[in-house]
């Protein structure tokens, strides 16, 4: 994926958790927070705020597919609900190294059923993306 002249708002985001049984009158229990991309000192935070739940009976897994909204790149811009969020991060990690970094989320709840896959994937356009793991904190920090 050549992204060299590419910049993070022209990407779509969409993270993927797929989560074993039926777990729709559950998801309340389940906060998905930020998602922090880290390559060596470099970061870049984003959060989600819209998903869809939908329960596959054939496979028995609940799907939860969360999408990081454009307009929030306006905001991120303006560099004032981030930097208040997030002071933490730099945002300085570049749209040609996104595709190797770590992608570690925050998740919280008391959920019973177990979390099978989390999958991130980064769109640049109808021919271009990329499919990424993404592990929890809990499995970052140690």
């Amino acid at each position: 994926m050549n992204n060299s002249n590419q910049s993070i708002s022209d990407l779509e985001f969409t993270l993927l958790l797929e989560i074993e049984g039926n777990i729709v009158d559950e998801r309340h229990d389940l906060t998905i927070g930020s998602l922090t991309m880290i390559k060596e000192e470099k970061t870049f935070v984003i959060e989600f705020n819209q998903s869809y739940t939908t329960y596959f009976e054939d496979k028995d897994v609940t799907v939860i597919e969360c999408h990081f909204p454009q307009q929030h790149f306006e905001t991120l811009k303006n560099g004032t609900k981030y930097n208040e969020n997030f002071p933490d991060c730099k945002f300085d990690l570049p749209v040609t190294e996104i595709s190797e970094a770590h992608n570690v989320l925050w998740l919280e709840g008391e959920l019973e059923a177990e979390i099978k896959s989390m999958t991130l994937k980064v769109k640049l356009n109808e021919t271009s993306s990329f499919l990424s793991n993404v592990i929890e904190w809990s499995e970052f920090e140690s």
